[in-house]
């Protein structure tokens, strides 16, 4: 049998249990684990992080949106509700990422995770062209204030704190005007 296709047809589940297990040796396969991990969590591209976004937001479905809004057994629940919701949805992942990095005392890779969420945020509220974003407008700078907030509160970095603000000046130009966190929080 091919050694690839032995790990090709494990469950993500199982993979994660032989990770463990070889961890728990300890030794050499420890650190080349230490290693490859830390490697891949310092890789923080915002690019992809900002394409990421722009297609995760571009691809909700309207249909998707009509179906999930009106009456249910909990209530009603109005179209731009669930927008919220759905757009909040795909976001999780990236707010998540960002927790584990701020966690992990990975300050640098939060703030690029944060400067890929914003810049996405932007770009597709500048960019959306779709049924589903007539009915999602200003959420996307709601979701932008309300990280930049969040990212500003928590970061005790003067020098991270600055490049942010920055970085939306130079990204985001159309929102800095709304965002009078950038000028008062270092």
């Amino acid at each position: 049998m091919n050694d690839m296709a032995l790990l090709d047809n494990i469950s993500s589940d199982q993979a994660l249990m032989v990770l463990r297990k070889i961890w728990q040796r300890g030794g050499e396969f420890r650190k080349a684990i230490e290693s490859e991990t830390e490697g891949l969590l310092k890789n923080v591209n915002i690019d992809e992080i900002v394409d990421d976004i722009t297609f995760a937001l571009g691809s909700i479905d309207v249909h998707d949106l009509w179906d999930r809004s009106g009456p249910s057994s909990n209530g009603y629940s109005s179209p731009e509700d669930m927008a919220v919701e759905m757009i909040e949805e795909e976001l999780a992942p990236f707010y998540d990422q960002m927790d584990r990095y701020h966690e992990l005392g990975m300050y640098e890779e939060e703030k690029l995770q944060c400067m890929g969420v914003l810049k996405g945020l932007y770009d597709y509220e500048k960019g959306a062209d779709s049924e589903f974003s007539d009915w999602a407008s200003d959420i996307s700078a709601e979701c932008f204030s309300f990280l930049l907030k969040k990212w500003m509160q928590r970061s005790s970095d003067i020098h991270h704190k600055k490049e942010m603000t920055e970085f939306v000046q130079v990204n985001c130009p159309d929102w800095v005007k709304e965002n009078t966190i950038c000028k008062n929080s270092w």
